[in-house]
C-alpha cells in the first residue's frame, strides 16, 4: 500500500485533530484512511482505516449517476472557517476530491479527470462524544450515510399503536416459552415504504411435525408468538437463509424476512434505508394482529418486544437499529458480521448479541468488537476462531450448531423471559473453534 496526498485538521469544538491519508489499495484503486490525535505531535490512532472499511473509498460511495470511477483521490475536507486552523465542523464533513475515469491503458498523469464532492457524518468516526443530533441532509450527489433518529413507529404512517408500554418480557409481560419446535409456514407480502419495495415471506409456527420445507399459507400453531425478523446479506433475498428463518420461525417465533429492493447498494444500507426498510416491516407485521380474519389475527406477542437479526449487510441493518436509526420496539439484536453502525442508541433498550467470524476478510471483526465494547449489558459476543465471512451459517460447518443454539435462544430469553435459555448461552455457545462472552446483567 503506497502513501499519497495527506492533509490535517482540527475538529470544531474539540482537542481533537484528524488527518486523512491517500493510499493505494492492492486493487490499485486510490483511496482515504482517517486517523485522529489528541494533538499534532501526539499518537495517530486509526479510525476506519483499512480497505475493507475505508473512510472514503469507491466501494463505500453511491453514484446516482452510475460508477463512474473507482478512486478516490487529492481530497480535501471543507474548513468550517477561513482562517489557518484548518477546521472542520464534525456534524457535516464534506470532501472535495478529484478521480478520473475508468481508463487503465493511461497512466494517471495524462487522465482527464472530474471534481465532485461527498458527504459523511461522523457517527461512525466517533469524533463527537456525544454525537451529532439528527439535521436534514444537505443535497450533495454521493451521500456515505445520514444520522436519522426515527423510530419504527414514526416511519409507518400508521395511526394504531402496535405495541402497549410493557414492551419486554423483563417489564412483566408473561409469555409461556414453548416447550419444543414446530413445522414452518410462510406467506408471501408485496408491502412498500413510499417507492421501496419490501416484498416480504413471513415465516411462523403451524401445526404439524417439524423439518422439512415450509408449507405455503398454513395457519398458525395455536398460541400468540414473538416477532423475530432476519435481514439478509448483499446480493440475498428472502430466501438466501432458509437455515435461519426456518429456524427461527421453528422455535416459535414469526419471522419476516423481506426482500431489499436494492440488495447490492452499500451506500443505502450506510445511508439507513435498510434499517428503516425493517421497522417498516415490524410495523407491517405487528400490524396483522388486528387485521379482521387474517390469519395472524389475535396470534402476535406484541407486548414482548420485537427480535431483530441478519448477517453481513443485514448484520450493518440490525446494528443500525440500535445505533443510528433506532427502533425503540427492538428487544433483542442478533448482528451476525457486522461493522460499527454508531454509538448505541439510548432509547433502544435491547440485549445485543454479536456473531462474527475472527478471520473475516469482508466485515472488519474488530469492527465488531468495537461495537461489542460500546455497549452496556445484556451482551454478549460469539467469536468463531480462524473462520471467515459466512461460513458458520451453514449446515455442516463444524460450529454451524452453536451459531443456530445461541441465536434461537438469545431470541427466547429477551422475548419469551425464558430464563432456561439464558442460562444454556454459554453451553450453546461452547465448541473447540468458538469463544464466547457475556455480560448479562
Amino acid at each position: 500500500m503506497a502513501r499519497l496526498h495527506d492533509a490535517v485538521y482540527r475538529v470544531k469544538g474539540t482537542d481533537t485533530y484528524l488527518l486523512i491519508w491517500e493510499a493505494i489499495g492492492g486493487d490499485g484503486n486510490r483511496y482515504y484512511r482517517p486517523f485522529t490525535s489528541k494533538g499534532l505531535t501526539g499518537t495517530w490512532q486509526p479510525l476506519a482505516a483499512t480497505e475493507a472499511n475505508p473512510f472514503a473509498r469507491s466501494t463505500n460511495v453511491t453514484f446516482p449517476g452510475g460508477a463512474w470511477t473507482k478512486d478516490i483521490s487529492h481530497g480535501e475536507l471543507i474548513r468550517a472557517t477561513n482562517h489557518q486552523t484548518m477546521t472542520i465542523d464534525p456534524c457535516l464533513l464534506q470532501l472535495l476530491y478529484q478521480a478520473p475515469g475508468p481508463q487503465p491503458q493511461l497512466r494517471w498523469r495524462v487522465l482527464p479527470v472530474a471534481l465532485t464532492a461527498r458527504t459523511r457524518h461522523p457517527d461512525q468516526l466517533h469524533l463527537l462524544s456525544p454525537p451529532c443530533p439528527p439535521h436534514k441532509e444537505p443535497h450533495m450527489s454521493l451521500n456515505r450515510r445520514t444520522f436519522l433518529g426515527l423510530t419504527g413507529a414514526a416511519t409507518a404512517g400508521l395511526s394504531t399503536p402496535l405495541l402497549g408500554s410493557a414492551l419486554h418480557p423483563a417489564s412483566g409481560a408473561e409469555l409461556p416459552s414453548p416447550a419444543g419446535e414446530f413445522a414452518v409456514g410462510v406467506r408471501q407480502y408485496h408491502w412498500s415504504r413510499g417507492t421501496r419495495s419490501l416484498f416480504t415471506k413471513v415465516f411462523y409456527p403451524t401445526p404439524g411435525t417439524p423439518g422439512g420445507t415450509p408449507v405455503p399459507d398454513a395457519p398458525l400453531a395455536d398460541g400468540v408468538f414473538p416477532i423475530a425478523q432476519w435481514s439478509h446479506g448483499m446480493g440475498g433475498n428472502c430466501d438466501s437463509y432458509a437455515s435461519q428463518t426456518h429456524a427461527i420461525a421453528s422455535a416459535g417465533f414469526i419471522c419476516p424476512a423481506p426482500s431489499f429492493s436494492d440488495n447490492t447498494n452499500l451506500g443505502s444500507v450506510y445511508g439507513g434505508e435498510w434499517s428503516r426498510d425493517v421497522s417498516e416491516v415490524i410495523t407491517r407485521t405487528l400490524a396483522l394482529h388486528d387485521a379482521p380474519g387474517g390469519p395472524f389475527a389475535g396470534h402476535i406477542a406484541r407486548e414482548a418486544g420485537v427480535g431483530v437479526s441478519g448477517h453481513s449487510m443485514g448484520g450493518m441493518t440490525t446494528h443500525g437499529l440500535v445505533t443510528a436509526w433506532p427502533d425503540d420496539r427492538i428487544a433483542a439484536a442478533v448482528p451476525v458480521a457486522c461493522v460499527d453502525m454508531g454509538a448505541p442508541a439510548p432509547s433502544v433498550p435491547a440485549g445485543v448479541l454479536f456473531i462474527h467470524g475472527d478471520k473475516d476478510p469482508t466485515c472488519d471483526y474488530a469492527l465488531a468488537r468495537r461495537a461489542y465494547e460500546e455497549r452496556s449489558a445484556p451482551k454478549a459476543f460469539l467469536t468463531h476462531i480462524g473462520a471467515d465471512h459466512a461460513a458458520y451459517l451453514n449446515p455442516g460447518f463444524r460450529t454451524f450448531g452453536q451459531t443456530q443454539n445461541t441465536l434461537v435462544d438469545w431470541f427466547r430469553w429477551r422475548l419469551y423471559d425464558d430464563t432456561a435459555a439464558r442460562d444454556r448461552l454459554p453451553t450453546d455457545a461452547s465448541a473447540d473453534g468458538t469463544r464466547w462472552e457475556a455480560a448479562l446483567a
